[in-house]
C-alpha cells in the first residue's frame, strides 16, 4: 500500500525534494504518534516536514 502511494504522488513527492535542496533544507519524516498524547496504536501517515 505504501508503494502505491509513493508511485501515485511520485511528481509531488519528487517536486518537494527539489525545492528543499535548493532551498538548503533537510527533508524528513515525522511520524503522527510523535505527538505525546497519542499512542502508537493510533498512528496515522507520516508528515512530511521540511527544515
Amino acid at each position: 500500500m505504501l508503494l502505491q502511494k509513493i508511485r501515485e504522488n511520485y511528481d509531488a513527492l519528487m517536486q518537494i525534494g527539489i525545492e528543499a535542496r535548493e532551498a538548503g533544507r533537510k527533508i524528513g519524516l515525522k511520524p503522527s504518534c510523535a505527538e505525546s498524547d497519542q499512542a502508537p496504536a493510533k498512528a496515522q501517515e507520516p508528515e512530511v516536514v521540511v527544515r
